[in-house]
């Protein structure tokens, strides 16, 4: 059986095959491509619960300072003005957008948007 199910009897690739290959080589190289964003951006939400969990500790400034710098350690193109600190009464927000921009081939570019948003209430010092 072998290479010889991949020809028809003039010794020649299927049609199909070329297009099955194609299609897998599409998807591993998409994945290859989006797939390392997805879980950088699930690593950097995993930092801003931790940092959010201290934030009665640190000011909003030191926050921005070392999520900022977390994103960096990941890749992540997120400056200072792009996160948002909002301490309630119970709680503390931290929110961040931003978009990277995939070329895929040379020849197709497309943005990912990406959105961190954490809620958690803030711990009594004592």
């Amino acid at each position: 059986m072998g290479a010889d199910c991949l020809k028809n009897e003039h010794g020649f690739i299927r049609f199909k095959t070329i297009l099955i290959l194609l299609f897998l080589f599409g998807i591993i190289y998409g994945g290859i491509k989006v797939i390392p964003l997805y879980i950088s951006n699930f690593m950097l939400g995993q930092e801003f619960k931790g940092i959010a969990e201290l934030a009665s500790q640190k000011s909003d400034a030191d926050i921005k300072k070392l999520l900022t710098k977390k994103a960096n350690e990941w890749d992540i193109p997120i400056k200072e003005e792009d996160i948002t600190v909002e301490r309630g009464k119970d709680d503390i927000n931290i929110y961040a957008s931003y978009n990277i921009e995939v070329d895929f081939l040379g020849q197709y570019q497309h943005t990912f948007e990406f959105n961190i948003d954490v809620v958690k209430p803030l711990q009594k010092a004592g």
